[in-house]
């Protein structure tokens, strides 16, 4: 029988440093060769142009294969979900859903880039944008490095306030 976990689930299982750890872990076997990754899977409605996205990938020395998939409305909102199989017996391990995955996911792997790639003496940190993304990246990368000071440029000023806050 396949776990289901909500978003509330997720949530209250994995905090930041469990997803940066996960995205470290899945490239150094991507770059090890034990991964498959497809390219994304755009599938169109009558009424949306891509309206379903599908992105298959499996991680072999965790035994699990995936498919994270979701849907765009017309008016940009989405639902997301991950179907989560053990390679070995072929079953449905989790059904999950992904908003908060697809959410976070982006910060943790800026979060490990800038680990590795970023001047370690480095005090400040610029962000581009001032929306949902923007705070995914200053979250994720405040849990993996320190900086003294974060530089946000958004062109509209209230965005930049309420993101400052």
């Amino acid at each position: 029988m396949a776990l289901f976990l909500s978003s509330k689930d997720v949530s209250a299982l994995l905090g930041m440093k469990d997803y940066i750890e996960s995205i470290e872990n899945a490239y150094r076997q991507m770059g090890q060769g034990s991964t498959t990754d497809l390219p994304r899977i755009n599938l169109n409605s009558s009424r949306i142009p891509g309206f379903l996205k599908i992105l298959p990938a499996s991680l072999s020395e965790w035994g699990v294969a995936g498919i994270h998939a979701y849907s765009v409305s017309g008016g940009g909102s989405f639902t997301k979900v991950i179907f989560l199989f053990n390679t070995s017996s072929g079953d449905l391990e989790a059904v999950i859903e992904s908003d908060r995955i697809g959410w976070l996911v982006p910060g943790a792997a800026s979060a490990v880039a800038t680990k590795h790639l970023a001047k370690r003496e480095a005090k400040v940190m610029a962000i581009f944008g001032s929306g949902r993304q923007a705070r995914s990246q200053l979250f994720a990368i405040s849990s993996a490095i320190n900086r003294e000071m974060v530089k946000v440029y958004s062109p509209e000023r209230a965005h930049r306030e309420e993101y400052c806050e």
